[in-house]
Formats: structure tokens, sequence, C-alpha cells
């Protein structure tokens, strides 16, 4: 971080495209995003990241 956003607890991180290519974890570890933001609703939007469903299963001979 700059040294101008570590003196300014007011100041907006810039956050750049590489760094969001790193995770969230990384975001929090190095104080871009604070500890206590609930980042749930940034998750929720557009459907689930993993669904369950049946596996289709198929039968296959193989013949030599």
């Amino acid at each position: 971080m700059t040294k101008s956003f570590r003196d300014d607890p007011f100041a907006i991180p810039q956050i750049k495209e590489k760094d969001i290519k790193k995770g969230v974890m990384s975001l929090i570890n190095r104080g871009l995003v604070p500890r206590e933001v609930d980042l749930t609703p940034a998750f929720e939007r557009g459907g689930p990241m993993f669904t369950l469903q049946k596996l289709k299963y198929f039968h296959i001979v193989l013949l030599f």
C-alpha cells in the first residue's frame, strides 16, 4: 500500500486488476479490504459457483 493510503484511514484504496486476480484472501491480508467487511453480498450475485446434480451413467460395452 502507498504511504498516503496508510496515513489516511478514509482514503479509498486503488485496487488494480492484478490485485483482484490474486484473490480475496490476498486483498484482506494486504489490508486493501478491511477484515470486518461483510463480503457475502459480493458472492451472492448470479448463480452459485457449484451446483449438485445427478451423475449421468452410460453403460458402454466394449467388444474386442
